[in-house]
Order: structure tokens, then C-alpha cells, then sequence
């Protein structure tokens, strides 16, 4: 082979490529210190600052299903990259790790983040949300502040909203409804009392309210078929049972129900049916006390035992396993009278709790939310907290659950309603002479215009909020009653008014305010204790709850 010949004929090009590769590498200097430069940068310089963000791998959900995307440089950093990690709404998403570090070592290696749905009990559909990559942290000039692209993603919605049984009183909007055609209804009605005990009733002993012990036993004895019949022939259309924990259990033995319970529930549930009643189901005391605000605290276990509020979870789920497919059951009350001892959060956060339980069980039935009515001190028997204007809105909450109704006491003014129990003169009604305080701090005469402000400030809440109202107490002391020249017919005609006017649910206090009950006899001898209050509630009811 002629070697020369060869080298001689491809000379002129390796002298032409020899320029154009000094030629690219020239960037403005000399074409010598260029040609030095390119042997000595490392792999990736030359490479704009940027981030390689790669696609995310699908969406997550709230089953906990998890997907991941990639994050690595596109050119090596001269100093730390650090980038840090977060979902948009931590609700619906997080992420790992939250914290992304690049060195001049590893820039290029792909790092995983991994993103996994969050669950919550709400249908509330698929929810888009980010992956927000933030802007990096580094020495390196080029890339510090410089800002990753954020990740798009959705978690995908895995609860099912309930099959509706219409046979069931349910919330729509701020109505109560029933039936295939959402017809309105208002639950009207009387309250039964089951929250004694005793261990000699009959024998003229020492009754209490149920607390948190064993003593006594609870007294269920006052009322038969014939107190439902008469419920029904006054024109009222529910009963509030108000029942105590110590029926289905005992301290001795939490969880263990007792079938006389079981048997006593039945029981009412028949004659309900039987006179066309519905019941509402009000566990006027709790598991540790709780339930009566006039006992001066006397429930605090309830708030701050966790033991109690795990039995209180066990009972609720167990009384609405029991009876979730009955619709003669119009509602669940889930505790009368809340008296926490910190704050109106212990009540709020015991509510859900309760109503997840429940639900766990029973979609069917409407539950009863009440306000709470004073925060107490267990330690000096002192309210923390009075419900007065400062504090109204904080005794005031919405639970996470459709098919609720809220509720509130109402036994205004108290000096007047209440005064049996406090043990004074409450006066007269109306009674242009006395001034009331009302809630919000206006000044207004004892008479129904106070009444209505008092309504309407309890109500300003619930109904810009569209949910349904009930008042599960009211009524008047039995001495304003009994006496008529102190108008307690007159208050109990103007409540039933404006409670009409509003489309208020209420039930009356209580069904031994009407009618003298001995149920130490076996026909349990009945004495009406007030016509005139009878014939007024009767009357309304009939009228069409226009007060006569």
C-alpha cells in the first residue's frame, strides 16, 4: 500500500476539520484557552440549571394507594440543591420524603418521591390538589431560588354515599322530611323520663339522677300503654325517651347489655307503633355522668376519662346496630345537655366520634346534635363558661354528617321557667315592670317580644347554615302552672306560637308536667295535673299549630 499517497490525498480535510472544531469550541476567547477548557470541565457543565421532573405515575385515592414521579438535575450543581416537598392539601394527599438534597455527587440520579391518598369519611368526589416543589436552596448561583415545576394529581374519592330509606325521617336542607315524596314533617312532642334511680322508689326512698356509679336502679316504671295513648290524644306525634346508660349496662360490667334494656326499648317501640308515635332515642345521661347540666358538673368523667367515652362509643353503636332499620326510631339525641369541662371542642370532637360510630352501623337514622350549655370547673363546682353573647357562637358547631338536627334547650328566662329549681319567686308573665337580659346583652320587658328575640338569636346561627332545629326541652316551672295568676299558660301559648312561626321541632318538659303518675300500683293511677296546659297543647295541635 502506498502509505504516503494516502496521507497525502486526506490532508486537506483533516486540516478542514481541524478548524471547525477550534472554530466551535471559540466563545469569544482565545481559540487555545477554549481548546483547555473542554479537557477540563466535568461531565454536565455547559448544561443550563434546571430540574428534570418527571410524570407523575397516576392518581391516588383514599384508599391509601400511592403513586411516584422522579426528580434529578440536568447539570451539575457547583454546590448543594436543596428542594423541599409538600401536597397543596395535606386532607387529600402526602408526600415522601419532603425534602429533596442534589450534590455534585449524585445530580443526576433520579430521586422518588412518593405521593399516597388521604382518607375521610365525606363524599365529597375526586380532589385535585399539587405537589408543590419549592424553590431550591444552593450556593450555586445558578441554581438557587430557581423553582421546579409543581406536580398536578388527583386523590379519587372512595366513600359511597348511603342508599336513602325514605321510611326514615331524614334532614333536607332545614326541613325534616319522610317518605318516597320528601313530605315535610315536624317532630312534635313530649318528653318521657328514664334517667332516675333508686333503690326504694316504691317504698317513698331517696330518687337520684343516674352519675357515673352503680347505686340504685333506674326506675322505668312510670309509664305504660296508656301514657302513649294519651301522648297520641293530645295530638303529639313523638315521645323523647329520655333514657340513661345504667338501663343497657352497669359500671360493674360496661359492655355487657342488659337484655332488660334490650326488652324495655322493644317494648316502647310497640306502642309507638301502636298509637302512631315516633321516638326519639336521648341519652339524657352518658357513660361517666354526663347528660344533666343542672348537676353542677357532676359528668366531668365523661370528658376526661377516655374510658368513658370508649363505653359511650360501644353503647351508641350497639343501640343503633340494634335498631338501625327502624323507622318508627325518628332520631338518635346523642347526649343532653353537653357540660364539658375545657372547652366546647371536647363536645364537638365526642360527637363525631359518636356519629362515625354509628354510622359504621346505621345510615338510616336522623341524629340530634345539642349545643352545649356551659363549660364547667370539675375541681370548684364553678362555670368556666356561661352561655351568654361573648361565647355564643363557640357553643355553636356543625358535624361532619348530612342527616343531622341541632338542638337547643330552651328555658328562657330562667328566672321564670326555672324557678322551682332554684328555689325563688320567678314572678309573673308577662310582666312589662321586669326588665330581662337577653343573651346578646338588649334589654328587653318579660313578655313575648322578649321570647322572639331570644329565639331568633339562638336560630341566627342554623339558619344561614340551612339545617334543621329542634327544641328537645322547654316549658315553665310547675308552680307558674299551677297558679294562674302567674301566666304560665300564657308563656306556654306564646312559645307555642313563635315556635310555630319559626318551623321549629320541639317536645314539651315533660309528660309528669301534665299528669301525676304513681307507678308503684300495677294500673299505674294517672291524675291530670293542669287541664288548661293540656287543653292549650291540644288545641295548638289540632289548629294546625296556630296558638288559639
Amino acid at each position: 500500500m502506498n502509505v504516503g499517497l494516502k496521507f497525502k490525498e486526506t490532508l486537506p480535510f483533516l486540516l478542514i476539520l481541524t478548524a471547525l472544531l477550534l472554530q466551535s469550541c471559540s466563545s469569544g476567547g482565545g481559540g487555545s484557552d477554549n481548546a483547555a477548557d473542554l479537557t477540563t470541565e466535568p461531565e454536565g457543565a455547559g448544561t443550563a440549571a434546571g430540574f428534570i421532573v418527571g410524570e407523575i405515575s397516576g392518581n391516588v385515592s383514599e384508599s391509601a394507594t400511592e403513586a411516584t414521579f422522579s426528580v434529578s438535575l440536568q447539570s451539575q450543581p457547583t454546590a448543594t440543591v436543596f428542594v423541599s416537598v409538600s401536597s397543596s392539601d395535606t386532607s387529600e394527599a402526602k408526600v415522601s420524603p419532603e425534602n429533596l438534597t442534589f450534590t455534585t455527587e449524585n445530580w443526576d440520579v433520579e430521586q422518588t418521591v412518593v405521593v399516597t391518598g388521604v382518607n375521610d369519611t365525606e363524599v365529597d368526589s375526586d380532589q385535585a390538589f399539587k405537589i408543590v416543589l419549592a424553590a431550591a436552596i444552593s450556593e450555586d448561583d445558578n441554581y438557587n431560588s430557581l423553582d421546579p415545576v409543581d406536580i398536578d394529581a388527583i386523590n379519587l374519592d372512595d366513600d359511597v354515599a348511603p342508599v336513602v330509606d325514605k321510611s326514615f325521617i331524614r334532614a333536607l336542607g332545614s326541613q325534616l322530611v319522610v317518605s318516597e315524596s320528601d313530605q315535610p314533617i315536624f317532630l312534635r312532642g313530649i318528653n318521657f323520663s328514664y334517667d332516675r334511680v333508686s333503690e326504694t322508689f316504691c317504698g317513698g326512698g331517696e330518687w337520684r339522677i343516674t352519675d357515673h356509679t352503680d347505686w340504685g336502679e333506674p326506675v322505668t316504671c312510670w309509664y305504660q300503654e296508656k301514657h302513649f295513648q294519651s301522648a297520641s290524644n293530645i295530638g303529639f306525634n313523638t315521645v323523647r325517651l329520655n333514657l340513661s346508660y345504667r338501663i343497657f349496662e352497669n359500671n360493674a360490667d360496661p359492655g355487657n347489655w342488659k337484655q332488660s334494656g334490650w326488652d324495655l326499648i322493644d317494648q316502647l317501640v310497640a306502642w309507638a307503633k301502636i298509637h302512631n308515635l315516633y321516638l326519639i332515642l336521648d341519652m339524657h345521661v352518658g357513660p361517666g355522668g354526663a347528660g344533666i347540666a343542672s348537676c353542677m358538673g357532676c359528668g366531668w368523667r365523661t370528658w376526661d376519662e377516655s374510658v368513658y367515652q370508649d363505653r359511650f362509643i360501644s353503647l351508641w353503636t350497639a343501640i343503633a346496630d340494634r335498631y338501625s332499620d327502624e323507622p318508627q326510631i325518628a332520631a338518635f339525641d346523642l347526649l343532653n345537655e353537653p357540660v364539658p369541662t375545657q372547652s366546647t371542642s371536647q363536645w364537638q370532637t365526642l360527637a363525631q366520634y359518636l356519629i362515625e360510630a354509628i354510622r359504621s352501623v346505621d345510615t338510616n337514622h336522623l341524629l340530634i346534635v345539642e349545643m352545649s350549655n356551659w363549660i364547667f370547673n370539675k375541681n370548684d363546682q364553678s362555670p368556666l363558661q356561661n352561655f351568654d353573647p361573648d361565647v355564643l357562637n363557640s357553643f355553636q358547631f356543625l358535624v361532619n354528617d348530612e342527616n343531622v338536627a341541632y338542638d337547643y334547650h330552651f328555658y328562657l328566662p330562667t328566672q321564670y321557667t326555672l324557678q322551682d329549681e332554684l328555689g325563688i319567686d320567678g314572678g309573673i308573665y308577662p310582666d312589662a315592670s321586669l326588665t330581662e337580659t337577653a343573651i346578646d346583652g338588649l334589654e328587653l320587658s318579660r313578655g313575648k317580644n322578649y321570647l322572639d328575640h331570644e329565639i331568633q338569636t339562638i336560630l341566627d346561627f342554623w339558619i344561614i347554615r340551612n339545617v334543621p332545629m329542634n327544641f328537645g326541652e322547654w316549658g315553665t316551672a310547675d308552680s307558674a302552672i299551677a297558679d294562674e295568676s302567674t301566666g304560665g299558660i300564657i308563656y306556654i301559648g306564646d312559645m307555642l306560637n313563635l315556635m310555630g312561626q319559626n318551623n321549629l321541632n320541639w317536645q314539651f318538659y315533660y309528660m309528669n308536667r301534665l299528669y301525676r303518675i304513681d307507678c308503684c300500683f300495677a294500673d299505674n293511677p294517672t291524675t291530670v295535673l293542669s287541664q288548661d296546659l293540656i287543653n292549650k297543647l291540644s288545641n295548638y295541635l289540632e289548629n294546625g299549630n296556630v296558638a288559639p
